[in-house]
């Protein structure tokens, strides 16, 4: 089980260095669910403040890309927007904030779901504030 972590973790840093140019910031957020991994997400912010137009989304073992539609970031936060916005069905909510909170430095909200909408994680690649 660690091994094959790994080697996700190692794939998904290739296909990010392929994607990410240097003086870009990729974050990556690792999210649990009752304690164990369930997914990360994987963003480039490029120097201008603008963000890359899709993220990478790591699901079981899974990775593949999401389209990501940046918002206006509120009080608190470093990056706020959407994955799979067009989609009806599919849309999640991405907020990753400039200091961690107790829960995690990042949630993804499913507004599809009536409970446990919120799903929090821990990020590497923000800068400190």
């Amino acid at each position: 089980m660690i091994f094959r972590m790994k080697t996700i973790v190692a794939l998904l840093l290739m296909s990010v260095s392929a994607w990410a140019d240097e003086g870009d910031l990729v974050i990556t957020c690792n999210y649990k669910y009752l304690g164990f991994p369930t997914s990360s997400v994987t963003v480039v912010a490029y120097p201008d403040g603008s963000l890359s137009s899709s993220a990478l989304v790591d699901m079981q073992g899974r990775t593949h890309k999401e389209t990501l539609t940046a918002e206006s970031v509120g009080s608190g936060e470093f990056l706020h927007a959407w994955l799979s916005k067009e989609s009806a069905d599919n849309s999640i909510e991405l907020i990753i904030y400039s200091t961690p909170h107790v829960e995690g430095q990042s949630k993804l909200i499913n507004h599809h779901v009536p409970m446990n909408q919120e799903m929090w994680g821990d990020c590497t690649g923000v800068p400190a504030s």
